[in-house]
Formats: C-alpha cells, structure tokens, sequence
C-alpha cells in the first residue's frame, strides 16, 4: 500500500493504492461527507488491488478556496478516474453515503468511458427524511443571520443550532467555515432520488447498517424494491457498518457479493 498525492485543478489530492498489474478488477472508494479514506483501512488492507482518495476540503487533501456542488465532486471524481485507472481495468466502486451522491451525479451526467464491474453502496441517502431546501426556509435563515448579526458570536451559534435542529440539518450549524458551510448547503440541496435509474444499468449491491439514522434503512429497502436487489445487512451497525466491531463481518459480505 502507498500514500500518494496528485494534482487536479489546482487541487492536492491524497490517496492511498496498492495496484497489482495482473488483476482486471479495481476496487474504488468513496468516502462520505466530512469523513476521508482512513475510514476503510480495515476494508482496503485485505485487498489487493484499490485505490481509496479523500475528496477535495477533507481529510489529507488540500481545502476549496470557493463552495462546490454537486457536480462539482462529480467533475473531479470522473478526472480522478480518467488520470489514475486505465481502460482496460474494470472499477468495483464502494461508496459511501456522500460518495454515493458524487457517483450518481457522474454517472447521470457525463459519457463514463470506464467499465464499471460492480457498485456497492453503503449508507447511501437516496431519500431525504426532511425536506430542508424550501425556498420560504431560505429565505427565513437569511433573515435570521441579519437579525442575529449584532449578537455575541456565541450566542448566534446557539441560536443557529436550534433553527437548524428544527430543519434536520444539524450539522450545518457546526460548520464554521464558510465555504464548507455553503458546500454542505449546496450538496444536501440536490435531491439525488430522481438519480437512481442509472443504477438499473449496472451490477448494484447494497450493504447497510440495521441501525443507521443518517440513510434509514427503511429507506434502503424503497430503493432496493426499485432495483430489484436484496439489502445485505450488518446486525446492530450504524451509518458506518465497516468499521470496528463489524469489519471483519463487512469485508466477509463484501467478499461474497464481488467474488
């Protein structure tokens, strides 16, 4: 396994990949949102072949001097991929929540020219619980941000931890950078649930927590219907099912889908 960087539009990107020259198949990772690479250790260490990066503004990569969107990550994402994996390999991607919503957006918007084996998904939001983009909420938090101006920083954090407590985007209040803050805000504004169909295309399997709350599993479970797959699922898991004290139990199911 090496730890690499690259350069991509002016961005640093680190990541970490073990190739091995004679295997067709190449696993990729996603990682979610706020989250980077080192997350997987436990699943990558076993394989031999797989390339695992931090998106652009987390983890070992450098920051984003503007706010990006959706497809933003997806634009990266597909030059990532055109730059690192050769054509002739197929990609078993493994994504995870926030990088289930980069895939889909590339996949729905650009000619992907790369042969796709396999997708696995994992705690993935297709479907938002609470809808937190409505024109009137906007406008009302702008609101608010000017009445609160004039307050005590700590105070208006307050204030702004319960508005968004209200919204269900909690964490946006716990952003205190701006430009993540407005990144966060554009990506959780794009539904992704009208992405879905793509994924009739290609091998699709879904591993899931039993007990997430970020991506439900109840909501899994519509998607699942949708593409007619079965859920593999990880007792007693949460939003990151392949982590201690269920990694050995993820890769092994990992193992079978993609044998």
């Amino acid at each position: 396994m090496k730890e690499k960087e690259l350069i991509i539009d002016n961005n640093k990107i680190f990541y970490r990949e073990s190739i091995d020259p004679d295997t067709n198949n190449v696993y990729f990772f996603l990682h979610g949102w706020d989250s980077n690479s080192d997350l997987f250790y436990g699943v990558y260490e076993n394989l031999s072949n797989f390339i695992a990066l931090d998106f652009p503004n987390m983890g070992r990569s450098s920051n984003l001097s503007i706010p990006w969107r959706l497809l933003d990550y997806a634009k990266f994402t597909k030059k990532f991929i055109d730059k690192k994996i050769p054509s002739d390999k197929k990609i078993i991607f493994i994504v995870h929540s926030f990088g289930g919503r980069v895939l889909l957006k590339m996949l729905n918007t650009f000619n992907f020219n790369k042969k796709i084996h396999q997708i696995i998904c994992i705690g993935v939001p297709f479907i938002r619980e609470k809808k937190s983009a409505t024109p009137i909420i906007q406008e009302l938090t702008k609101f608010g941000e000017k009445a609160t101006s004039f307050l005590p920083t700590n105070i208006k954090k307050k204030i702004k931890l319960k508005w968004y407590n209200v919204l269900g985007i909690q964490d946006y209040a716990n952003i205190s950078n701006e430009v993540t803050q407005k990144t966060f805000q554009n990506i959780i504004n794009e539904d992704i649930e009208s992405y879905v169909d793509i994924l009739k295309k290609f091998k699709v399997d879904f591993i899931w927590g039993q007990r997430d709350k970020e991506a439900p599993l109840k909501y899994a479970k519509i998607i699942a219907r949708k593409l007619n797959i079965d859920i593999a699922i990880i007792n007693n898991s949460n939003h990151f099912p392949f982590i201690y004290p269920h990694t050995e139990e993820f890769v092994e199911t990992l193992n079978k889908l993609t044998k």
